[in-house]
């Protein structure tokens, strides 16, 4: 019982872990549209929250250099 319930924990934490990571990647491919959304209010769903807040900011940037 004890090793399932840490494999549950280990699962819950990594699987988070493992999307925002994959959306890094679509990112540095030059995928701005993606999202994280976060499902708690942990270190990662903070970590999330603040990957939307610089992908927003980043697209506002690119549309301030395009109107120059």
């Amino acid at each position: 019982m004890v090793i399932l319930m840490t494999v549950l924990l280990a699962n819950s934490i990594t699987r988070p872990l493992q999307k925002i990571t994959a959306l890094m990647k679509d990112v540095q491919n030059g995928d701005l549209t993606v999202r994280f959304h976060a499902r708690y209010s942990d270190e990662v769903g903070i970590l999330g929250t603040n990957f939307n807040q610089m992908l927003d900011h980043i697209h506002a940037l690119l549309h301030q250099v395009a109107e120059a």
